[in-house]
């Protein structure tokens, strides 16, 4: 019975110890698994714990990223300041470590920002706290080029806005397209409109002998007409690029101006020489004398018989004879109606009807008509009508 019994238990303890080393050896497995499970690299930030990180390519990713990041908001290539380490640690990675340290490393760059950023063409132009910010600057912004007759209102650029990193300038660039907006960007309107506009009225022109060479004479008020228009207009930032009728009505039509334009030779300059040469004897106005009339209306110049006579001015001779006691007397009509008288010739060189220019010999010096010697009675004539002082308009004395 004895010996029965030990053999028993020796096969009990046996197989008790066998069990234990398996149970033992799977635990040390199952714990090589779970350390091995959790070791990570702990990472850290200017030497604050941020997360663990199953590879270092998952660091160095993230650096990449943020260097590249701010580099495309600056506008040049940046150097990372902030100090990134990791050391193998126990630990569980993180899935998202990448995501955690581009926003703490973004985050500590004190130069850039993340904002809603507008766009002209692809390139940040200004940068403003939220969308709704941006977008109300830039609809009031189109406003500015706007009025009731605008149908349509665009950018003339490609303007967009995104949300991302840039530079913080980009917040005062924005600060002044709100305070100064106009001509920032261009913007693209149209507008229908509707005036009334004047239709200029031509002049005809009839060509007129009966007046003098630069001179006219209208014979028909010219009147403007009225239409009324319908366009539309192309308008970059409010200057006009094109237009194109839509519509056109005539309210009113214009009526012609008819002038008569002068073609007739001018004679006269319009100024007065002396006529002859010789002595002045007499006066215009007042005078005491035995013979012809007290009250002078023109001069008298005295020189031998046959002296030579000019024209004070070019003009007409509308008068050329024997008239009373002015003797042997031409009267010559200038271009400004006015005319002049010589008288008391001994000979006339020119007929009615004749034309003569300043300066030309018209007659000779005589004693005919009332007279008390050989002279020159000469008269000037405003207008034809009234006489004046001939020497208060002489040019030559």
């Amino acid at each position: 019975m004895f010996a029965v019994f030990k053999s028993k238990t020796e096969k009990w303890n046996v197989s008790t110890r066998t069990k234990l080393f398996a149970a033992a050896f799977v635990g040390f497995i199952a714990l090589l698994y779970l350390l091995a499970s959790n070791v990570a690299y702990a990472v850290t930030v200017n030497g604050e714990f941020v997360g663990y990180a199953g590879t270092v390519e998952e660091i160095n990713s993230a650096v990449d990223s943020v260097t590249a990041t701010a580099s495309g908001a600056l506008g040049y290539e940046y150097a990372l300041e902030s100090n990134v380490t990791y050391e193998l640690s126990i630990g569980r990675p993180d899935a998202k470590i990448a995501s955690v340290v581009e926003e703490v490393l973004l985050d500590d760059i004190d130069v850039i920002g993340k904002y809603s950023v507008v766009c002209v063409n692809g390139v940040p132009f200004c940068a403003f706290e939220s969308t709704e910010a941006a977008s109300a600057a830039l609809s009031a912004y189109i406003d500015l080029y706007t009025n009731e007759n605008t149908i349509s209102a665009n950018f003339a650029e490609t303007v967009s806005i995104i949300v991302d990193y840039a530079d913080n300038n980009l917040l005062e660039v924005a600060a002044d397209f709100n305070a100064n907006a106009v001509n920032f960007l261009s913007v693209a309107t149209v507008e229908d409109i509707t005036e009334e506009t004047v239709i200029p009225y031509e002049t005809e022109q009839i060509l007129d002998s009966d007046i003098l060479s630069g001179d006219t004479a209208i014979e028909r008020e010219g009147q403007n007409g009225l239409s009324r228009i319908r366009r539309e207009v192309s308008y970059i930032n409010g200057e006009p690029q094109s237009s194109v009728i839509l519509e056109s009505e005539t309210l009113t039509a214009p009526v012609s101006a008819i002038l008569h334009v002068g073609t007739r030779e001018r004679l006269s300059t319009g100024t007065y020489i002396w006529p002859t040469e010789g002595t002045l004897t007499s006066y215009y106005g007042y005078r005491k004398i035995a013979v012809g009339s007290s009250y002078h209306q023109g001069v008298d110049i005295a020189a031998s018989t046959g002296t030579e006579i000019y024209a004070a001015d070019g003009g007409t001779v509308i008068f050329s004879g024997t008239y009373g006691g002015y003797g042997y007397f031409i009267k010559i009509q200038h271009d400004n109606g006015d005319e002049t008288y010589y008288a008391h010739c001994s000979k006339l060189l020119k007929k009615s009807g004749e034309t003569v220019k300043q300066g030309e010999l018209i007659a000779y010096m005589g004693n005919t008509g009332v007279s008390t010697g050989s002279h020159l009675h000469f008269e000037l004539r405003i207008g034809g009508e009234s006489s004046v002082d001939p020497l208060e308009y002489f040019i030559d004395d």
